[in-house]
């Protein structure tokens, strides 16, 4: 009887393992504004987790581009801020997806707007790859039918986001720029170039793989607007992790200790 309890504690430790390794508290549902998560948070110090991952949002702000080089940057944003963009989590079955939506994007941006989010994401199961999608409501215009627009007028949209597997970006710049996206691989300078994934009206999705797994993703996205959005139905970007359940090793070492003595039990029981 002790044996039996034991492998059940075991399993169930390890389970719990798998389907819980997650550090931070619900997102939120249906959605709540970018500022409640955003660091410091005192309601989400660790971030939320949505399904079997968890987003930590550090940074969000508006890059204006300046006329002699460089950007200006506004924490608090312009046009969008921490309180009217959205971090809205949805799930489906295993896939869990994370969008940031806002109904100001249907606007006009007589002048380019770009708006950076940092954020982290930090898994129970293993990352493989990203996805991003530029999130549209049912009002969406065509691109290929749009109306004919003022060359100083037309609508653009420019997602680009930056991902580190597996370390944190290494930051070269008192503010965040466009230039400040290289991951950190080492002590002092030592840096790598990040994956880069690209998304516009022309091409409203990307995704890409990372070639290994890892357990920790740190990300830059950059929302570039031009133009009259209005009428548009531009909402945001969705992301969605592209995940692996392989267990860490902890994980494992504890699944196999129980089934191996689970394997001892069966054989007494036969015996007996």
């Amino acid at each position: 009887m002790y044996f039996v309890r034991l492998v059940c504690f075991l399993l169930l430790l390890a389970s719990l393992c798998l389907a819980t390794d997650i550090s931070g508290s619900p997102c939120i549902t249906p959605s709540a504004s970018l500022r409640t998560y955003l660091t410091p948070s005192q309601s989400f110090p660790n971030g939320c987790d949505t399904g079997i991952l968890n987003f930590k949002f550090l940074e969000f702000g508006l890059l204006t581009p300046l006329a002699n080089g460089g950007y200006s940057f506004n924490s608090e944003g312009g046009v969008i801020t921490p309180d009217n963009l959205l971090v809205v989590p949805q799930v489906n079955g295993t896939t869990a997806t994370l969008n940031f939506e806002s109904t100001a994007f249907q606007t006009n941006f007589p002048a380019t707007q770009i708006y950076y989010i940092a954020y982290t994401i930090d898994p129970a199961p293993i990352l493989i790859g990203e996805e991003i999608g530029l999130d549209f409501g049912p009002s969406a215009f065509s691109v290929a039918r749009a109306p004919a627009f003022q060359a100083a007028a037309a609508p653009d949209v420019q997602v680009t986001q930056y991902v580190c597997p597996d370390t944190l970006f290494a930051r070269t710049t008192t503010s965040p720029s466009l230039s400040s996206n290289q991951c950190a691989t080492g002590p002092g300078t030592r840096t790598s170039n990040p994956f880069v994934l690209t998304a516009s009206l022309q091409k409203p999705a990307d995704s890409v793989l990372f070639g290994q797994a890892v357990p920790f993703v740190s990300n830059h996205l950059y929302i570039q607007v031009t133009g009259d959005l209005t009428g548009s139905g531009f909402l945001g970007v969705g992301i969605t992790p592209l995940v692996t359940a392989v267990p860490e090793p902890l994980t494992a070492g504890l699944a196999a200790t129980g089934f191996g003595l689970l394997a001892v039990i069966r054989k007494r029981l036969h015996r007996g």
